[in-house]
């Protein structure tokens, strides 16, 4: 199957690329800029994945980029605080649905994309929702603020795609929507961004802080999926006939800071203090973000993945702090 990825070069985007590889698929990969030359140096050993650059992916003839192409996973979204209000809104009306309806006219009939679990009301803890289940939110509630601008443009993302969905039903099209994305960054992150940028971290930048002794900043809700999962989760439903889905775990920052502290002692120094009032404390809240026994059934069935193999909480902590010692002690010595 040859697959067209966006956001390749992203954090989730790679560990699909990855994954796809890892299948035995052949893949299109589409970055910009100076990230589409090392994403391309980053895969010049393997023939079956191909780097395409795409300025902008919500405009212009994608035919090429397309051609021959079986499904589309389209991860890429402009992130909070990197773009303005009007960029935001364009993107919501047309950018999202472009690569969709070029795919169809490319004779694509299967596609994948990345929503957030921000999208769903009361932040997803109230399930189960569906495809038509939103949160209330407009521009004059978000004003300026670029978290609310980011769930302001991926509601109205969502509702287009789901609008062009039902006009096109000959194209299958999954819209995911995971919470937080953690977990170690793919092998490639240290070759295409060679130095260092904490912003590159994207969600594991969450980990990193945990690193920092005087850390007082954390996700401002529970609830965690690993982007390796994630990832995996994206590519099976390539395959499953569905509009809207949500998946997330409890998750706990101070029971992250101990796990840190038990088992990898010699980082005691750096860490975060868990007894810090900043830390948040959501054991009153852990039902919030535990599936119930019908949606998990329901999850299973539609996906076809068992909820049992999901990666634990305190797996994505200790593989996700190894891996952000690796890139700086790599930032270090190319510095």
């Amino acid at each position: 199957m040859l697959v067209f990825v966006t956001g390749a070069s992203g954090y989730l985007g790679l560990h699909i690329v990855n994954q796809l590889l890892e299948a035995g698929h052949t893949v299109r990969g589409a970055a910009r800029g100076r990230k589409y030359q090392l994403l391309k140096a980053a895969f010049a050993s393997t023939p079956s994945f191909e780097a395409i650059e795409v300025e902008d992916i919500g405009v212009g003839d994608l035919s090429k980029s397309l051609a021959g192409v079986d499904g589309i996973i389209h991860t890429a979204a402009p992130l909070p605080g990197r773009v303005g209000i009007e960029e935001g809104k364009r993107y919501a009306a047309e950018g999202a649905v472009h690569v969709l309806r070029e795919g169809l006219k490319a004779g694509v009939t299967r596609a994948v994309v990345t929503s957030s679990i921000a999208t769903f009301p009361n932040g997803g803890f109230s399930g189960p929702y569906g495809h038509r289940d939103f949160i209330e939110v407009t521009e004059d509630s978000v004003g300026s603020e670029a978290g609310g601008l980011y769930v302001l443009g991926k509601t109205l993302a969502d509702k287009t795609i789901i609008k062009f969905a039902e006009e096109h039903p000959e194209m299958s099209i999954m819209i995911l929507g995971p919470s937080w994305l953690l977990g170690p960054l793919a092998p490639q992150f240290p070759t295409i961004i060679p130095s260092k940028d904490l912003s590159a971290l994207a969600t594991a930048h969450y980990i990193w802080q945990l690193l920092q002794k005087d850390n007082t900043t954390y996700a401002y809700a529970p609830g965690f999926i690993d982007v390796r999962d994630a990832a995996r989760i994206h590519i099976t439903a390539l395959g499953v006939s569905s509009t809207h889905g949500s998946s997330q775990k409890p998750s706990s920052w101070k029971e992250a800071l101990h796990i840190i502290a038990r088992e990898r002692p010699e980082l005691q120094e750096r860490l975060a203090n868990s007894d810090d009032p900043s830390v948040p404390n959501w054991d009153a809240e852990d039902n919030k973000v535990r599936l119930s026994k019908e949606e998990i059934e329901e999850q299973t069935e539609i996906l076809g993945i068992n909820a049992d193999s999901f990666i634990p909480w305190e797996k994505t902590i200790l593989d996700g702090v190894d891996n952000i010692l690796e890139i700086e002690n790599k930032w270090k010595q190319d510095a």
